[in-house]
């Protein structure tokens, strides 16, 4: 989102105004380098508001977009391949094969709630590095993805040979990432066409 400083009534283009010899007291400040916004600004989804010198600058977390700043997340860690999440998120990593049973359990027993039951089949489930997510990733339906719900058939039997997360994801996008798998899963074992 792109914004102007420029007061406090706000018109239809979401600029405001500030009637002259105003004392700002209610200046925007740049939730990177604290510095009050003169001009135009960004906001990221939580409404962070940043400079448009930081854009593009300064990363964002890979799993909740939020701006990474000691204001706004207390820093953050930078992943080997260089997904940053900063340490909101970082607090319910699922990098642990336990937690990830832990989340995907929890997923199972809310998509069987309305009815997207897969509880009846053995599917595997594991967490991968992003190099391995890309070299399983043989329809490319992502660049690089995130999840993959891996299946195969023998004659007119269909199965799950495994759901793969990326690792290192907030439990919160963890467990959205392997909800949306999950239904790939039941798709395919209930013969929905290819």
């Amino acid at each position: 989102m792109y914004n102007n400083v420029e007061g406090l009534n706000c018109t239809n283009n979401n600029r405001t105004t500030q009637p002259k010899g105003f004392t700002n007291i209610m200046s925007v400040i740049c939730s990177v380098c604290s510095q009050e916004i003169k001009n135009y600004y960004y906001l990221d989804f939580y409404k962070n508001p940043y400079c448009t010198t930081h854009a593009g600058q300064i990363p964002k977390c890979f799993s909740c977009g939020r701006i990474i700043s000691q204001k706004t997340t207390r820093g953050a860690m930078l992943h080997k391949d260089g997904r940053a999440i900063c340490n909101i998120c970082r607090q319910t990593a699922v990098t642990h094969p336990q937690q990830a049973e832990q989340a995907a359990n929890e997923v199972k027993k809310l998509l069987a709630r309305i009815t997207l039951d897969v509880t009846r089949h053995s599917i595997p489930d594991r967490l991968a590095a992003w190099d391995e997510m890309c070299d399983l990733n043989k329809c490319n339906y992502a660049e690089r993805p995130i999840g993959l719900a891996v299946s195969t058939y023998s004659g007119n039997h269909r199965f799950m040979k495994e759901i793969i997360i990326l690792s290192g994801l907030s439990r919160l996008h963890f467990s959205s990432v392997y909800a949306h798998e999950m239904s790939h899963a039941w798709m395919w074992l209930n013969h929905y066409p290819e």
